[in-house]
């Protein structure tokens, strides 16, 4: 079989979602785990990849260094009263600090930590706590941070802004969006505002399980934190598949691939834009047992083919390809 064939084929899109835990008390300043989430990440190979608390300088410059090579980083930063009002009240808590010293060195050490974790979880001038990560060659026409209106439902809005990072990518058609809703309550107010806007993909941790955002369709998966389901992955449209990854965090990476649509036969669409006008052709379709069966294109109605996971396709020696196909309904009739 040959396998150079499916490179002029359309490739599905791959998204990745993932919270990268920036620190704890009793580990600060995780770069090393930062390091190795940057290997998953390049070992997933998703074309977009949209990161949660990405809070300061010390997780970008992993990311940066993890990834620099197959990837383009954006992250928006702002230097917001917000974030001021955090380095003052924690640079206060630190001088405090020194009382603390001259009674106990255990309680003081303690303090210590966890005003360095809470300097660098807030301090950070990351908008949001939020970056993306688009594979080099897909154009990024913009990237931008739009605070959430509703600021007050989580009291760790005082000190950090929550809102959304928006990406135009008009290689995939359209805006990515990546969030991180409210710990506590307000996630419903902040989705609504999500749902204002329109996008193509919108990824990130929503903190529950019982937001809608708008028309667009949730896909479902497993368990990401815990037992619960709080990082998801938003489409407008396609069929796609979602799995979840271990991401050395307290969340696990969500991976979201979509099914481009496939017809093969005299020549292959080159987007998945031109399938869905209703490209017409010849495929051979090869069942779980290995069974093949040839197809015209006026034998499939409203039906299209998509190509799993994976470049899978090839062809006979006739010319049609081959491989593990899948038959969805697509959202434009087929012209026959």
């Amino acid at each position: 079989m040959n396998r150079s064939f499916p490179a002029t084929f359309p490739k599905t899109m791959k998204v990745v979602t993932l919270n990268l835990l920036c620190g704890t008390v009793l580990d600060p300043v995780p770069y090393r785990r930062h390091l190795r989430q940057a290997s998953l990440l390049l070992d997933l190979d998703a074309d977009v990849v949209c990161l949660q608390e990405c809070n300061n300088a010390l997780v970008e410059h992993a990311m940066r260094r993890g990834l620099g090579e197959r990837y383009n980083f954006m992250v928006v930063h702002r230097l917001g009263w917000r974030t001021a009002v955090a380095r003052v009240v924690v640079a206060a808590a630190f001088v405090a600090l020194l009382a603390v010293f001259r009674l106990s060195l255990l309680l003081a050490l303690l303090g210590t930590l966890s005003l360095l974790h809470v300097w660098l979880f807030f301090s950070g001038t990351q908008a949001g706590g939020l970056a993306f990560a688009v594979r080099k060659g897909i154009k990024v026409k913009k990237c931008s941070f739009r605070p959430f209106r509703h600021q007050a439902g989580d009291l760790l809005n005082l000190f950090q802004e929550r809102g959304v990072l928006v990406c135009n990518l008009p290689h995939f058609g359209g805006t990515f969006g990546n969030t991180h809703l409210n710990r506590y309550h307000d996630q419903g107010r902040q989705a609504r505002e999500l749902a204002r806007r329109r996008f193509r993909v919108l990824a990130g941790d929503m903190n529950t399980s019982s937001v809608t955002v708008g028309k667009m369709r949730r896909l479902e998966g497993g368990p990401t934190y815990g037992s619960q389901v709080i990082d998801h992955v938003w489409v407008s449209s396609g069929e796609w598949v979602v799995s979840e990854v271990d991401a050395f965090s307290d969340h696990k990476a969500v991976v979201a691939e979509e099914r481009i649509i496939f017809l093969g036969g005299g020549g292959a669409p080159t987007s998945p834009r031109a399938a869905e006008q209703g490209y017409v052709g010849n495929f051979v379709e090869r069942d779980a047992a290995g069974q093949e069966r040839q197809h015209r294109g006026h034998n499939l109605g409203h039906f299209a083919i998509a190509r799993q996971l994976g470049d899978q396709l090839g062809h006979d020696g006739h010319g049609h390809p081959v491989g593990e196909v899948l038959l969805c309904r697509t959202e434009v009739p087929l012209k026959i």
